[in-house]
Formats: C-alpha cells, structure tokens, sequence
C-alpha cells in the first residue's frame, strides 16, 4: 500500500534520509519514532509532496485518499467560522452539492426539454447516490461532535476562524481531517494544542478509525494505545518492529543484544582467519590452506556493527535540601483579574514535603494560574498564602527562557548555576536535553525557542530545589529525554507541581492530581489512574467524595444534584461482592499460570543458550564423530525449544484471555 525504497533526502550539507526504505500494509496503524531531528517529518513531507527526494522512489496505492495536518492555514479560510470550514473536510461534497443545485435547476426549468429533464433525473440520483456514500448527510453531525470533543463549545461553532488563537485553529484543523476519514492519515505530533481531555477524546476516535495511520507522537501512552506497528527512523535507516511502543522498546533491546552478539563473534572469526592466512600465506606446505581461508574470508556475508542505542542520558538530581513539613498552604484562596469574574473561590490547599502533584484539566481553566499562585508568582484577591520555613523554589515556565543571558554559551549558562558540578556531569545532563557535541558552545542567543526551554529545564535540574514547579516540561523534548527526565523526577527526594499534556508522563510522576475544570478545584488523593478511575465511578453516577474545605460553591451543588442518581446501598452492596468474587476467582487462577509461564521462559532461555554453546562448536573445525554427535544435539535441543515454545505460547494465551475476562467483568 505504501512504500519507500532507497529514499535520499539531503539539507544543505546534511544527510537527513540515507537509502531508507519501508512498507506498511492496508489497516496497520504504524508509530513513528526516533529522535528530533531523525527525518520523521521529512518523511510526511515526501508523501504530502510538499518536498521531493534526492534519489529513490516511494509510491502509495492507486485512488487511495491521503490526509494530513496542515501546520499554516490558509488566510482565505480563516474569514470562515469555524463549524463551515470543518464541515468542507471533503471537497467532492462540495463539487456534488453544486452539480445538484445545477440539475435541480434544470428539472424546474419549464423550458427544459424531456430529454435534458430525463439526463437531469438520473444524474441527480447518481449524485445523491455518491453524496450519502461520502457522508454528505451526517458530515454536519460529525464536525459538531468532532469540535466538541476537541473543546470547542456550541458558540464556538458560529465564530470565524480568525478570533482564535493559532492553537484552536489548529484543534479545528484537526477536526476537519479526522471527520474526512481518508485512506490514509498522517498525524505528526496531533496533541501539540491538546489539553489532557482533548487528547483522551482524540485517542477513543482514533480507535475506531478503520484506515491506515501514520502517526509521529512523543506521547508514549498515545503511541501504546493506538499502533500494531514501530518504525524506527535513526541515522536516515528506517526499522520496522512488530507491535506498539512498549513492545518496539523491549525488542530493540533484544536485537541489539543480538547485533552486537553476532558482531563480536564474526569480528573475533575474521581475526583469526586473518591471523593464519598471514602466518602461513607464504609456506609451501600450508597454501592451500591458506587460499582456503582466504575465499573463506571473502565469502563472508559482513555484519554491520549495531547502531548505538536510542535512549537518553540518565539524568541525576542531586538530594534536595532539608524544609518544613508544610512547603505552602493557600487559605480560603480567591483569584479574579478583574474582581468580578473568580478563577478561583475558597480553595483550600495544604502542598506537604515530598508530594508529587499534577495538575489537569482543560484549556483556560487556570492550571498555570494555579501553579503561579503556588509559587507566589502571582498575587491573591482573597484569602491567604504561607510559605514553609527553608523552602526553596524552582519554577520552570516557557517564559523562564527570559532570564538567560544571550551571549553566554549553552555550556556557560549550564555551568553559571553549578559552579560545583563537575563537568563531565554537567555535559552529560545537557546531553539528555539534547544539547552533544559543539552544541554546549552555541551562544543563547542563536538557540531556538525549544532549545531555549530545553536549557532552562536543564538549567534548573543542575542544582534543584526542594520544591519543583514545572509547566509544561516536555514540550520540545523527544521520547527519550522524557523517559529520562521522568525517571529522574520519579526518583527525586523533593517535592513536585506540575503541567502538562503528556499523559504518560502524567501518570509515572505524579501520585496525587489537582482538577481545575468548570466544576470547580478538586484535589484527588491518588496516582492518575486512581484519577481516572473515579471520574469513570462519576459518569456510572456514584458520587466523588472529596477533602473537605476544597471544593468551590458550584461542585457542591452540583455534587448535591448528583447524589440522586448514584445506585442504592443494596446495589453497592452486591456490586462489591461480585467484583470481591471476580477479584478471588482471578488471583486464584492466575497465580499458577503466571508461574508456568515464568518457568518456561526461562526454560526457552536456558535450551537458547545451550543452542549457541553447540552453534559455536562449528567453528572449531569439527569432523567424523564429533561433528555427528554436536549435530545430533543441535538438533534435539532445537526440537526440544520448539516444543517448549508451544507449551508457552498456549500458556501465555490461557492467561492473557484470563485477564482480559476479569478485566471485562
């Protein structure tokens, strides 16, 4: 269906795409990973034909429809609002609606001819025809739905383009390109303008798409939930995995562990078949033996030395200092711009040491407010905040880039906050921020805006405070400084607040989540799954019980209104006791099965390694009795893994339709 074969592209000096080629075949929703700057939407680019390659060819199916995110929007169509240019997602349905209007036309002529009223009638059916199949009679019903979804309101609908910001505009692009439903979809990065709501609404439409997707994410929990396929782009070659993101990470390894396995050993071979051809190329009585090795040699299919890993430099935060039980309390805390209109009313919040806090909800509800007023960034109308004794804080914002001095180096400015950190140290931690090489030379000034907020980031995780305020720091970061950064945070001995849309990121940080939403400020006392798990117990209709003194005026009421439709206490009751019974009956089997399946992998691992202490044996020249007898057991130890391997993979399906049973009851 799509295809690349020994695809060059080249900027300038630079070698972006070198002979990469690639397939993907029809209905495989395909992940596309690597590093910033590895040619993923260089890729995009060649297929949209806004770019051409320098060599090599790339083709995709015949009348096959492509669709894609346009990054600029055309200025004729931001006069449009925003429901009627989300709605022209098909232009076809538009070229039908005017043929109909012009055979209508010709049917209520009372000079038309039979004839030419006859060829109208059919021609109006067959256009009818192709309206209905391309959706022409519901496409308004999926625009609005589609808006929704992405945080437009019904008012929204009716404003033109031009009143909002580029990133709704851009929400509104997405909306268009979903509901055109085309053959192909290239998505690169879709969640940049997304809050957290609109990202889960995007995900659950995505699952039910039926084409083929591209997607270029660095949203792991996106990339995991949506893709069957890993392509891999990392210096200009492009490798295909089985599976979603998780999956790719962990075969990776393996392949790797196995390049450079079968690297070494060729390497070690080709030594010592050089070493006796160099010995005894010269003597009489060992040249033909010689010449043998020598063809040998030859013959030998070269494998390539692997690829260095794809991961970013561990970053190590140093222990953070000593402070108050109690870093910052907000009293009856109230915030309005213009006194008349409260972002905030009577929020009541205790942020205690080592906490990890992250806080959601949608666009334009103050979650970066919040954090300000926190940070004692931003002042109060109403109410009182207190500062803990020795609390030091970091507070990282997109415009935190404002404080560095444009002259100094990247290197400079890292080491200006760490004058005690070693340098190997201080390099390394400007590596998982992507900054290698010459880069740490680059004066401030020169940088772009995302490698600006990348060094504060990193800037400020040189010498941490006890308590880090971060909004929204992965933006600009790929996959691997995330994971990096994630890690280092998930271990960090100090206290967290933070923004952002990265739902992965979210989940393995934080340990408790602040809501800001149109309810009101609610604070959740558990991980984002725990989260997620009562906003689910809220749409069934049971009631969220929250700490008291946090909730505003207006969830109380509508808590108040709730609480009528919530199951009765008998139908709690004997819900709890059929989820303890499924809970028994789950343990009671799973258990076993997880140990057999343990066992035999470990068993596979075992007949694998005897399987390349017999393989390794070949190569010491063996003959007559000895050849027969390794042989023999190459064979049997094959046959025996291949038994193992079916034992297994029938055990790992017993359990996997176990979970997913009990995950469905």
């Amino acid at each position: 269906m799509l295809q690349f074969s020994s695809v060059r592209k080249s900027f300038g000096k630079k070698n972006i795409l070198n002979d990469l080629s690639f397939h993907i075949h029809p209905g495989e929703r395909v992940g596309m990973v690597g590093p910033n700057g590895a040619g993923k939407s260089t890729i995009f680019r060649i297929l949209t034909n806004q770019i051409s390659p320098d060599k090599g060819d790339y083709s995709i199916g015949k009348n096959l429809t492509l669709g894609h995110l346009k990054q600029q929007i055309e200025n004729s169509a931001k006069s449009k609002t925003i429901i009627d240019y989300t709605q022209q997602a098909i232009p076809r349905l538009q070229e039908i609606e005017h043929s109909i209007d012009k055979a209508e036309h010709v049917l209520a002529d009372s000079e038309a001819t039979q004839e030419e009223q006859n060829k109208a009638l059919d021609r109006l059916g067959r256009l009818q025809t192709e309206f209905e199949e391309l959706g022409g009679y519901n496409i308004k019903n999926l625009a609005e739905t589609a808006l929704s979804g992405l945080g437009f309101t019904v008012e929204d609908f009716h404003r033109p383009m031009q009143e909002f910001s580029g990133g709704w505009q851009m929400r509104a692009e997405l909306a268009r390109v979903l509901i055109a439903t085309p053959d192909i979809l290239l998505l690169d990065e879709p969640t940049n303008y997304l809050d957290v709501p609109a990202i889960e609404w995007l995900q659950e439409y995505l699952k039910t798409y039926r084409g083929t997707m591209l997607l270029i994410s660095h949203d792991r929990y996106l990339l995991n939930l949506l893709t069957n396929v890993t392509i891999e782009i990392f210096s200009g070659k492009a490798t295909r995995y089985e599976g979603n993101y998780d999956k790719y990470v962990k075969m990776r390894e393996e392949r790797n562990m196995h390049l450079e396995a079968a690297y070494k050993n060729q390497q070690a071979k080709k030594e010592k078949l050089e070493s006796f051809i160099n010995r005894f190329k010269a003597k009489a009585t060992k040249a033909s033996q010689a010449q043998s090795r020598m063809k040998e040699l030859e013959k030998m299919e070269e494998i390539d030395a692997p690829i260095a890993a794809i991961r970013g430099a561990k970053i190590r935060l140093t222990e953070p200092t000593r402070c108050s039980p109690i870093l910052t309390t907000l009293t009856d805390m109230g915030k309005s711009y213009d006194g008349k209109r409260w972002i905030y009313k009577d929020i009541n919040i205790e942020v205690q040491n080592g906490e990890k806090i992250g806080i959601v909800g949608t666009n334009g509800m103050g979650k970066t407010t919040l954090m300000r007023i926190i940070a004692g960034d931003l002042d109060i109308e109403e109410g009182k905040r207190t500062q803990g004794h020795n609390v030091v804080m970091g507070y990282h914002s997109q415009d935190y880039t404002q404080t560095m001095a444009p002259e100094l180096t990247v290197y400079e400015t890292a080491k200006g906050v760490a004058a005690k950190t070693p340098e190997a140290e201080v390099r390394s931690l400007l590596g998982s921020f992507g900054f290698f090489g010459d880069d740490i030379l680059k004066q401030v000034q020169v940088l772009s805006g995302g490698e600006k907020v990348r060094l504060s980031l990193a800037k400020l995780l040189l010498n941490p405070p006890n308590f880090l305020l971060l909004d929204e720091p992965t933006t600009h970061l790929d996959i691997q400084s995330r994971e990096a950064l994630q890690d280092a945070l998930k271990e960090f001995k100090g206290t967290i607040c933070l923004v952002s849309h990265d739902i992965e990121f979210l989940r393995t940080v934080s340990e408790q989540i602040y809501e800001v939403s149109p309810k009101g400020f609610r604070k959740f006392h558990g991980d984002y799954e725990y989260y997620r798990h009562k906003l689910e117990e809220e749409r069934e209709g049971i009631e969220f019980k929250e700490e008291k003194n946090t909730s505003s005026p207006v969830k109380a009421k509508e808590e108040k209104d709730s609480s009528s439709t919530s199951e009765s206490a008998a139908e709690r009751k004997e819900r709890k006791r059929r989820e303890a019974e499924a809970r028994k009956q789950l343990s009671k089997q799973k258990g076993p099965l997880e140990k057999k399946v343990a066992a035999l992998e470990a068993k596979i691992a075992e007949l694998e390694e005897v399987e390349q202490e017999l393989i390794a044996q070949f190569d010491e020249n063996l003959a007559g009795d000895k050849f027969k007898e390794v042989n023999e057991k190459l064979m049997t130890t094959a046959h025996e893994k291949e038994e193992v391997e079916t034992e297994w993979e029938q055990a790992s399906t017993e359990l996997e339709e176990l979970l997913e049973k009990y995950g469905n009851i």
